[in-house]
């Protein structure tokens, strides 16, 4: 999995960058506050400019540096998905680990979706306060596996589940021992050796799957159903959420809006949720409240149409079972 760093004083060895990006190679990224402002810079393979950017800071600073190196286990394998991430301009954040968030858009990583949700707090900068009303939905989506560090422009920082790494006694905290020069690469706690030396059961290259992949064949995600088309859960979001902007307002979001992120949004802002299973959940409910006080069968016909899909969105996901399968 990704290896997340924070160096909070001394100058690192050059040999810390190259087996951290070794062991997780799709991305290096360092992140810092000079001049008042948070920086970040990003490379997908050039750990010598990183590190010569890294070195020059660490010339005349001893603040905090988050350094983060990727292994892709959800969107893109591009720049715009390396950490570090900004939350907005004063806060910035690294994460080590596998969310299950509800994925909105497909070409980001599940920790592009979460500073998306911090971002829409009224105070982002809470979430760096154990205790807050921030602090713990973050802390609750990340669960007892998940890493976050985050870094703000005054250089202080938070490390959540800080006690799942390790300290040197620099002081620097490191998320795994990934920065160490390894054989194989971890995916979820789940070791894939390099160039197949344990048999190609286990070879980097077998796990390729659309783009160079270093993690597991990824699992099914559509629904089983009697039908000879089975549906993808991309179609079956996109369903679910048409039926909640109907039931809701009664025309297709296309009418409003560009895409269905911005409907999303608005969508959830709106009833005070986060993900699309809980925008349907409280759609029905309102619509169930509605149903007690007007005598209408449209009411309660569109709440069994949404509550239908989401049972089938549910079920792609493995949250739900499932009746086709014995």
């Amino acid at each position: 999995m990704c290896t997340a760093i924070l160096n909070k004083s001394n100058l690192l060895s050059k040999d810390v960058f190259e087996n951290v990006l070794d062991n997780n190679p799709d991305g290096l990224g360092i992140g810092f506050v000079e001049g008042g402002k948070l920086r970040t810079y990003k490379d997908l393979s050039n750990v010598d400019r990183i590190y010569s950017i890294y070195k020059k800071f660490r010339k005349s600073n001893s603040t905090p540096v988050l350094i983060h190196a990727r292994i892709g286990t959800q969107g893109s394998k591009d720049e715009s998905n390396i950490h570090p991430y900004f939350v907005n301009e004063d806060l910035m954040m690294i994460h080590n680990g596998i969310i299950d968030i509800d994925i909105i858009n497909h070409k980001k990583s599940d920790t592009w979706h979460v500073a998306r949700s911090i971002q829409r707090f009224y105070d982002p900068s809470m979430v760096m306060q154990e205790g807050t009303h921030e602090h713990n939905i973050i802390q609750s989506m990340c669960g007892s596996t998940n890493k976050l560090v985050f870094l703000n422009v005054h250089n202080n920082y938070h490390i959540m589940n800080a006690r799942l790494g390790h300290y040197d006694k620099e002081g620097n905290w490191y998320s795994n021992h990934n920065y160490l020069k390894s054989n194989y690469y971890d995916v979820g706690g789940k070791r894939y050796y390099k160039g197949g030396t344990k048999g190609a059961a286990y070879s980097y290259n077998d796990y390729d799957y659309g783009y160079t992949s270093y993690a597991k064949k990824p699992k099914v995600t559509a629904m089983a159903c009697p039908t000879d088309r089975v549906r993808t859960l991309s179609e079956l979001y996109d369903d679910l959420l048409s039926e909640c902007y109907y039931t809701m307002y009664g025309s297709p979001w296309e009418e409003f809006y560009d895409t269905k992120y911005e409907a999303f949004e608005d969508m959830s802002t709106y009833m005070g949720v986060r993900t699309i299973t809980e925008l349907a959940r409280s759609v029905i409910e309102l619509n169930q409240y509605h149903e007690q006080y007007n005598d209408d069968d449209d009411d309660e016909l569109e709440s069994y149409s949404l509550q239908r899909k989401l049972d089938d969105y549910e079920r792609a996901l493995n949250i739900a079972p499932n009746p086709f399968t014995k």
